[in-house]
Protein backbone atom coordinates (compact mmCIF):
# COMPACT_ATOMS: atom_id res chain seq x y z
CA UNK A 1 0.00 0.00 0.00
CA UNK A 2 2.78 2.22 0.39
CA UNK A 3 3.87 2.40 -3.09
CA UNK A 4 0.11 2.64 -4.76
CA UNK A 5 0.06 5.74 -2.13
CA UNK A 6 2.93 7.08 -3.68
CA UNK A 7 1.81 6.73 -6.54
CA UNK A 8 -1.74 8.09 -6.61
CA UNK A 9 -0.31 11.24 -5.16
CA UNK A 10 2.24 11.98 -7.58
CA UNK A 11 -0.43 11.56 -10.63
CA UNK A 12 -3.08 13.65 -8.23
CA UNK A 13 -0.33 16.34 -7.87
CA UNK A 14 0.91 15.88 -11.56
CA UNK A 15 -2.67 16.60 -12.66
CA UNK A 16 -2.95 19.20 -10.64
CA UNK A 17 0.21 21.02 -11.59
CA UNK A 18 -0.18 20.22 -15.43
CA UNK A 19 -3.86 22.37 -15.11
CA UNK A 20 -2.38 25.27 -13.25
CA UNK A 21 0.68 25.16 -16.19
CA UNK A 22 -2.06 25.31 -18.89
CA UNK A 23 -4.15 27.77 -17.27
CA UNK A 24 -2.61 29.80 -14.66
CA UNK A 25 1.38 30.48 -15.03
CA UNK A 26 3.25 28.71 -18.09
CA UNK A 27 6.80 28.52 -16.20
CA UNK A 28 5.06 26.29 -13.18
CA UNK A 29 7.44 23.19 -12.20
CA UNK A 30 4.86 20.21 -12.78
CA UNK A 31 7.85 17.98 -10.88
CA UNK A 32 7.44 20.15 -7.95
CA UNK A 33 3.66 19.46 -7.87
CA UNK A 34 4.33 15.53 -8.32
CA UNK A 35 6.76 15.58 -4.96
CA UNK A 36 4.06 17.74 -3.09
CA UNK A 37 1.15 15.59 -4.06
CA UNK A 38 3.58 12.41 -3.33
CA UNK A 39 4.17 13.76 0.31
CA UNK A 40 0.76 15.31 0.83
CA UNK A 41 -1.21 12.11 -0.10
CA UNK A 42 1.01 9.81 2.18
CA UNK A 43 0.16 11.96 4.76
CA UNK A 44 -3.11 12.03 4.81
CA UNK A 45 -3.94 8.00 4.30
CA UNK A 46 -1.19 7.47 6.65
CA UNK A 47 -1.82 9.90 9.38
CA UNK A 48 2.02 10.80 9.32
CA UNK A 49 1.95 14.20 8.17
CA UNK A 50 5.78 14.38 9.59
CA UNK A 51 6.53 11.44 7.89
CA UNK A 52 5.52 12.44 4.29
CA UNK A 53 7.27 15.91 4.52
CA UNK A 54 10.42 14.18 5.73
CA UNK A 55 10.18 11.67 3.40
CA UNK A 56 10.26 13.91 0.28
CA UNK A 57 12.69 16.04 1.57
CA UNK A 58 14.93 13.33 1.62
CA UNK A 59 14.33 12.01 -1.49
CA UNK A 60 14.98 15.18 -3.23
CA UNK A 61 18.39 15.80 -1.09
CA UNK A 62 16.55 19.37 -0.03
CA UNK A 63 14.40 21.08 1.52
CA UNK A 64 13.28 23.58 -0.63
CA UNK A 65 9.36 22.13 -1.12
CA UNK A 66 9.37 21.66 2.50
CA UNK A 67 6.81 24.87 2.87
CA UNK A 68 4.50 24.02 0.51
CA UNK A 69 5.00 19.81 1.72
CA UNK A 70 4.00 21.37 5.16
CA UNK A 71 0.82 23.07 3.73
CA UNK A 72 -0.69 20.12 2.07
CA UNK A 73 0.12 17.57 3.97
CA UNK A 74 -1.56 19.63 7.17
CA UNK A 75 -4.81 20.07 5.52
CA UNK A 76 -4.83 16.32 4.06
CA UNK A 77 -3.91 15.00 7.33
CA UNK A 78 -6.83 17.54 8.88
CA UNK A 79 -9.65 16.17 6.27
CA UNK A 80 -8.50 12.42 6.20
CA UNK A 81 -8.61 11.88 10.02
CA UNK A 82 -11.11 9.39 10.01
CA UNK A 83 -9.29 7.39 7.26
CA UNK A 84 -6.33 5.83 7.15
CA UNK A 85 -3.81 3.51 5.10
CA UNK A 86 -3.51 0.80 7.51
CA UNK A 87 -6.84 -0.39 8.15
CA UNK A 88 -5.86 -1.81 12.34
CA UNK A 89 -4.74 1.61 13.13
CA UNK A 90 -5.87 2.92 16.28
CA UNK A 91 -6.95 6.06 17.07
CA UNK A 92 -4.48 6.95 19.85
CA UNK A 93 -1.24 5.27 21.31
CA UNK A 94 -3.06 3.99 24.20
CA UNK A 95 -5.43 2.54 22.30
CA UNK A 96 -2.78 0.09 21.47
CA UNK A 97 -0.80 -2.71 23.90
CA UNK A 98 2.65 -1.43 22.66
CA UNK A 99 2.64 1.79 24.44
CA UNK A 100 -0.70 0.93 27.36
CA UNK A 101 1.94 1.15 29.84
CA UNK A 102 3.40 4.27 28.67
CA UNK A 103 0.07 5.76 30.73
CA UNK A 104 0.61 6.29 34.51
CA UNK A 105 1.03 3.05 35.55
CA UNK A 106 0.70 3.46 39.50
CA UNK A 107 -2.83 5.86 38.96
CA UNK A 108 -4.34 3.13 36.65
CA UNK A 109 -3.56 0.18 39.54
CA UNK A 110 -4.53 2.27 42.56
CA UNK A 111 -7.47 3.30 41.44
CA UNK A 112 -10.56 0.90 41.81
CA UNK A 113 -13.63 0.71 39.80
CA UNK A 114 -15.90 1.33 42.33
CA UNK A 115 -14.66 4.71 43.30
CA UNK A 116 -15.75 5.73 39.68
CA UNK A 117 -19.31 3.77 40.24
CA UNK A 118 -21.46 7.15 39.26
CA UNK A 119 -19.95 6.80 36.26
CA UNK A 120 -21.45 4.21 34.72
CA UNK A 121 -24.06 4.44 32.02
CA UNK A 122 -26.75 2.02 31.40
CA UNK A 123 -27.82 3.48 27.95
CA UNK A 124 -26.69 0.43 25.30
CA UNK A 125 -28.29 -2.19 27.30
CA UNK A 126 -30.69 -4.69 26.26
CA UNK A 127 -32.57 -7.68 27.54
CA UNK A 128 -32.01 -11.25 25.44
CA UNK A 129 -35.40 -11.48 24.62
CA UNK A 130 -35.72 -8.91 22.31
CA UNK A 131 -35.87 -9.22 18.66
CA UNK A 132 -32.57 -7.91 16.78
CA UNK A 133 -34.83 -6.10 14.26
CA UNK A 134 -35.88 -3.67 17.41
CA UNK A 135 -32.11 -2.95 18.40
CA UNK A 136 -30.25 -2.00 15.33
CA UNK A 137 -33.24 0.45 15.28
CA UNK A 138 -32.41 2.01 18.22
CA UNK A 139 -28.72 2.26 17.66
CA UNK A 140 -29.20 4.19 14.97
CA UNK A 141 -31.02 6.65 17.14
CA UNK A 142 -28.77 6.73 20.18
CA UNK A 143 -25.18 5.93 17.94
CA UNK A 144 -23.96 2.75 19.78
CA UNK A 145 -22.66 -0.08 18.04
CA UNK A 146 -21.85 -2.62 21.16
CA UNK A 147 -24.87 -3.57 23.80
CA UNK A 148 -24.25 -4.98 26.95
CA UNK A 149 -26.91 -8.09 27.04
CA UNK A 150 -28.73 -8.77 30.25
CA UNK A 151 -31.79 -11.10 31.11
CA UNK A 152 -35.16 -10.42 32.86
CA UNK A 153 -33.00 -11.16 36.09
CA UNK A 154 -30.50 -7.97 35.38
CA UNK A 155 -27.81 -10.81 35.29
CA UNK A 156 -25.12 -10.11 32.89
CA UNK A 157 -25.06 -12.74 29.62
CA UNK A 158 -22.07 -11.13 27.32
CA UNK A 159 -21.95 -8.04 24.70
CA UNK A 160 -23.93 -7.65 21.31
CA UNK A 161 -21.57 -6.33 18.88
CA UNK A 162 -23.45 -4.66 15.49
CA UNK A 163 -20.43 -4.34 13.76
CA UNK A 164 -19.59 -8.06 13.57
CA UNK A 165 -23.51 -9.50 13.69
CA UNK A 166 -23.68 -6.95 10.13
CA UNK A 167 -20.79 -9.48 8.53
CA UNK A 168 -21.89 -12.68 9.76
CA UNK A 169 -25.60 -12.65 9.38
CA UNK A 170 -27.45 -13.23 5.94
CA UNK A 171 -30.80 -13.28 4.73
CA UNK A 172 -31.45 -10.85 7.47
CA UNK A 173 -34.40 -9.28 5.89
CA UNK A 174 -36.14 -12.76 6.05
CA UNK A 175 -35.11 -14.03 9.44
CA UNK A 176 -35.18 -10.13 11.30
CA UNK A 177 -38.38 -10.94 13.14
CA UNK A 178 -36.91 -14.56 14.18
CA UNK A 179 -33.23 -13.61 15.84
CA UNK A 180 -33.49 -12.38 19.23
CA UNK A 181 -30.23 -10.81 20.94
CA UNK A 182 -29.42 -13.71 22.94
CA UNK A 183 -28.83 -15.53 19.55
CA UNK A 184 -26.23 -13.76 18.58
CA UNK A 185 -24.52 -12.52 22.09
CA UNK A 186 -20.75 -12.89 22.90
CA UNK A 187 -20.77 -14.73 26.02
CA UNK A 188 -17.60 -15.02 26.00
CA UNK A 189 -16.92 -11.77 26.49
CA UNK A 190 -15.51 -10.78 30.33
CA UNK A 191 -17.04 -8.32 32.87
CA UNK A 192 -15.56 -6.01 35.79
CA UNK A 193 -15.96 -5.89 38.87
CA UNK A 194 -15.91 -2.98 41.48
CA UNK A 195 -12.78 -4.53 43.00
CA UNK A 196 -10.92 -4.58 39.97
CA UNK A 197 -8.52 -1.80 39.13
CA UNK A 198 -8.77 0.66 35.89
CA UNK A 199 -5.69 -0.75 34.79
CA UNK A 200 -7.52 -4.21 34.95
CA UNK A 201 -10.47 -3.20 33.32
CA UNK A 202 -8.52 -0.99 30.37
CA UNK A 203 -6.62 -3.74 29.70
CA UNK A 204 -9.23 -6.03 28.76
CA UNK A 205 -10.71 -3.49 26.45
CA UNK A 206 -7.66 -3.04 24.76
CA UNK A 207 -7.24 -7.21 24.44
CA UNK A 208 -11.01 -7.47 23.43
CA UNK A 209 -11.04 -4.53 20.96
CA UNK A 210 -14.25 -3.18 22.48
CA UNK A 211 -15.50 -0.09 23.59
CA UNK A 212 -17.41 -0.74 26.51
CA UNK A 213 -16.96 -3.71 29.19
CA UNK A 214 -20.04 -4.38 32.24
CA UNK A 215 -19.32 -4.24 35.48
CA UNK A 216 -20.83 -6.56 37.66
CA UNK A 217 -21.43 -6.53 41.53
CA UNK A 218 -22.62 -9.63 43.16
CA UNK A 219 -24.59 -11.42 40.34
CA UNK A 220 -25.95 -8.43 38.82
CA UNK A 221 -25.33 -5.81 36.19
CA UNK A 222 -25.12 -2.13 37.79
CA UNK A 223 -23.52 -0.20 34.68
CA UNK A 224 -20.60 -0.36 31.85
CA UNK A 225 -17.80 1.83 31.02
CA UNK A 226 -16.82 2.89 27.59
CA UNK A 227 -13.57 3.49 26.33
CA UNK A 228 -13.49 7.10 26.48
CA UNK A 229 -14.73 7.10 29.78
CA UNK A 230 -11.99 5.75 31.52
CA UNK A 231 -9.83 7.88 29.29
CA UNK A 232 -11.33 10.95 30.53
CA UNK A 233 -11.29 9.94 34.24
CA UNK A 234 -7.22 9.48 33.62
CA UNK A 235 -6.89 12.64 31.75
CA UNK A 236 -8.93 14.13 34.32
CA UNK A 237 -6.97 13.00 37.50
CA UNK A 238 -3.65 12.66 35.95
CA UNK A 239 -2.97 16.68 34.14
CA UNK A 240 -3.76 17.84 37.44
CA UNK A 241 -0.95 15.83 39.55
CA UNK A 242 1.47 16.57 36.72
CA UNK A 243 0.71 20.10 36.81
CA UNK A 244 1.37 20.34 40.84
CA UNK A 245 4.58 18.79 40.45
Amino acid sequence: MFGPSLFIGGMLGGGVGTLAKIFVYPDLSVTSFILVGMGAFYAGVASAPIAGMIMICEMIGSYVLLPPLMVVSILTFVLSHKLSLYRAQKENRFQSPAHFWDMNRDFLEEIQVKTWKSRLRAIAVTYDHILLSKIEEEALKIQASDYVVIDRNNRYLGILSLRKVRHTLESRDVIANLITVGDVTDISVPFGKPEDTLAAILKILIDRDMDKIAIVEGNQFIGYFRFADLMKIYFENIFPKNIKS
